[in-house]
């Protein structure tokens, strides 16, 4: 693009007009101790909300204990749901910034779509190890249910979340990947043990 004087300038892309959350940080020009103390902030807040999830897996030790084999399947759903969450957030973040012509409904619709089917097939996994541990009915029914549906629903807050912090001027890049952990350990104690109490009550 050129200016009178022949002066020319680089064309500006959508990435540099929509605020500093799709802005191009070059960090050498950036001091390490304000990119350390930027993303300690929502770390922090993070370890907080990971202790009391601490503190809600204990509140559910009478769940265990009637049904043991759900403590060897908790880990499963919940990095399952934070690895789709993750993983949708970072494309997301990219693509808000490049811009894919998506609508913000048509985005998060097919990252929970995405999101859901993924889950589904990732079942078969799943269901291979519960046969070969004969685990009860229960159980099966609270990995099913709680696997599909967490993984769903991270996906969607995951795409829904990058979009917020888009509009209000926060780079999705620093802040999504540690809310989808956080939430999806969280929401993951509360729907797995919350289905398996209800169905073994």
């Amino acid at each position: 693009m050129s200016l009178p004087g022949g002066r020319s300038v680089a064309p500006r892309t959508r990435a540099t007009t929509l605020g500093d959350a799709r802005k191009t940080y070059l960090y050498k020009d950036v001091r390490t101790v304000d990119v350390f103390a930027k993303r300690l902030v929502f770390l922090f807040f993070t370890v907080l909300v990971l202790i009391g999830s601490g503190f809600l897996y204990e509140s559910y030790e009478s769940v265990l204990l009637r049904n043991i084999e759900l403590a060897f399947f908790l880990p499963v759903v919940i990095g399952n749901a934070g690895n789709i969450g993750n993983q949708i957030s970072a494309t997301t973040a990219r693509e808000l910034a490049c811009d894919n012509h998506l609508t913000h409904t048509q985005r998060i619709y097919r990252d929970t779509l995405i999101g859901t089917c993924s889950s589904i097939i990732l079942c078969a996994p799943i269901s291979l190890a519960m046969y070969l541990m004969h685990v009860p009915r229960v159980t099966r029914i609270t990995v099913y249910t709680s696997f599909v549906a967490l993984g769903s629903l991270s996906s969607m807050v995951s795409s829904l979340g990058c979009v917020i912090c888009v509009f209000i001027g926060i780079d999705p890049a620093k802040v999504m990947g540690p809310f989808i952990t956080s939430f999806a350990d969280t929401i993951g104690i509360l729907m797995y043990f919350g289905v398996a109490n209800r169905l073994s009550s």
